[in-house]
């Protein structure tokens, strides 16, 4: 799995991985914290992990800052079907980290957990 940490503006990588990619940031959401699938309400800095499979499965995880879990992040799984077609791998590493972009701004902006999260 390639790792691209977003938060200190690194760039995609033009290789793509055999086994997906991975992007990660932190995160200090507002409004009580995210909603994780099994750990309930995580607050405080978290990272968010988003982890994209050659397959086009998608998912989304948190850590709090200071912690070794990783939590997956309630509403945080999604298909090729539901990201908007790549075409190409370039072109699906960079659909892969706008699906990570999206939730960043999502869960800093005080979305409380993934559901609401739209791809266009």
């Amino acid at each position: 799995m390639r790792t691209f940490d977003t938060s200190n503006g690194t760039g995609i990588d033009a290789i793509p991985p055999l086994d997906g990619w991975s992007f990660i940031s932190g995160v200090e959401p507002r409004n009580g914290g995210i909603h994780t699938d099994d750990a309930g309400t995580v607050s405080g800095p978290v990272t968010l992990r988003t982890e994209v499979l050659p397959d086009g499965e998608a998912m989304l995880y948190v850590q709090p800052v200071g912690h070794e879990h990783w939590h997956p992040v309630a509403g945080g799984h999604y298909h090729w079907a539901e990201i908007p077609a790549a075409g190409s791998v370039r072109q699906a590493e960079r659909r892969a980290e706008q699906v990570h972009v999206a939730a960043t701004q999502l869960l800093a902006t005080g979305g409380a957990d993934a559901a609401s999260l739209r791809l266009h």
